[in-house]
């Protein structure tokens, strides 16, 4: 009841959807994050622990991480709101661009990289950095936003080594893919770098399939070059 559904859908997932709120009280605009907890396979016992780990990150505040509002839970959905960030994803301006200069790519790139500086600091690996998990601020900015918290992709870093494959695999480091020895926080830096990748070259270092791409990955053997 405090905020007023609006209608569009800014972003869509496997367990549920984003759509634009506005706030009754002031009026001014959110991204309300909705988790229908039985599609997202979660029991109530694990979304009342995703609620309240999601209740830690109220506290973030960062330049290039969008700011979590407030959380909401029923007996049927999480909703997260969330600052509404308008500018639209970073894989649609590559999309249209199909390349950036070396110079538009490093100021890009330096946010992004602010912006997992800043989760790290916080003890937080995010496992699924994507283009689409950044968003620029309005159409008009340059400035960069980490928009996207799965919240079960998130891990403590308290809990060093990660051993369950989480991610996009086309980002996804090669450590990632197997259990032994697990991996740690660099993981979110190779995908950074394959968003680089990206940004110079338009187009994906380890495209193929599903078998193609892990085995490039773990080799090092990225789209037109050789083993690294």
């Amino acid at each position: 009841d405090d905020y007023k559904v609006e209608g569009g859908v800014l972003g869509t997932g496997v367990a549920g959807d984003i759509v634009r709120v506005t706030s009754r009280a002031t009026g001014l605009p959110f991204a309300l994050k909705r988790f229908e907890l039985p599609s997202a396979g979660l029991s109530r016992e694990k979304a009342s622990r995703v609620a309240a780990e999601a209740e830690l990150y109220l506290g973030f505040g960062h330049a290039h991480v969008a700011r979590l509002m407030e959380v909401y839970e029923s007996e049927s959905r999480l909703c997260l709101v969330l600052e509404h960030v308008v500018g639209g994803e970073l894989f649609d301006h590559v999309q249209r661009l199909r390349q950036f200069s070396e110079g538009d790519a490093a100021m890009a790139v330096r946010q992004m990289l602010l912006a997992v500086q800043y989760l790290h600091s916080r003890g937080v690996v995010h496992r699924d950095l994507r283009l689409e998990s950044f968003l620029y601020e309005s159409p008009a900015a340059c400035r960069l936003k980490l928009v996207d918290f799965g919240f079960r992709d998130l891990w403590p870093m308290q809990d060093a080594t990660m051993k369950a494959f989480i991610g996009t695999l086309a980002y996804v480091a090669p450590e990632a893919l197997s259990t032994l020895p697990g991996y740690t926080s660099q993981s979110d830096l190779w995908s950074i770098g394959v968003i680089t990748f990206v940004l110079l070259e338009g187009y994906m270092p380890f495209p193929g399939t599903e078998v193609e791409q892990t085995l490039a990955i773990q080799d090092g053997c990225w789209r037109g070059g050789a083993p690294a």
